[in-house]
């Protein structure tokens, strides 16, 4: 169940009403003082629910899938190219996600940072080449 974000519409003057509780129905306390009253007024309910309806919010994505081995990324830079696990992780920083049958695995987002951190990790080298010259 989804939890209030918000205090609800502007009650009848006999309650207040406050915060939700896990069970998605308005907390109600006893007649609150004439200022409480009006700082509620006009104020909109928004659940956890309907916040995916709101412009600008974004769906709450499924978790991925590894689906590529550390050999199909290597295979994306070219015949002879081969990074370890090792690299990956510690020179990289790009941990993988599971190991199957000993492949590593990693996932869409994975890969796309792998062969981002190496682009990055190759423009550092030439910088220290450029450097020395």
């Amino acid at each position: 169940m989804g939890r209030r974000a918000v205090a609800s519409p502007a009650p009848a003057p006999a309650e207040a009403t406050g915060f939700a509780n896990l069970d998605d129905e308005p907390v109600t306390s006893p007649s609150p003082a004439p200022a409480a009253a009006e700082a509620t007024e006009g104020v909109i309910v928004i659940t956890a629910r309907d916040s995916a309806e709101l412009p600008g919010s974004a769906p709450v994505a499924a978790p991925e899938v590894p689906e590529f081995k550390l050999g199909d990324i290597n295979a994306l830079f070219g015949a002879g190219f081969t990074m370890t696990s090792a690299f990956v992780s510690d020179t990289l920083g790009v941990d993988f996600t599971k190991s199957e049958r000993g492949a590593v695995m990693f996932t869409k987002s994975q890969r796309r940072r792998v062969v981002a951190q190496f682009i990055e990790h190759a423009c550092a080298v030439a910088d220290v080449i450029d450097q020395e010259v």
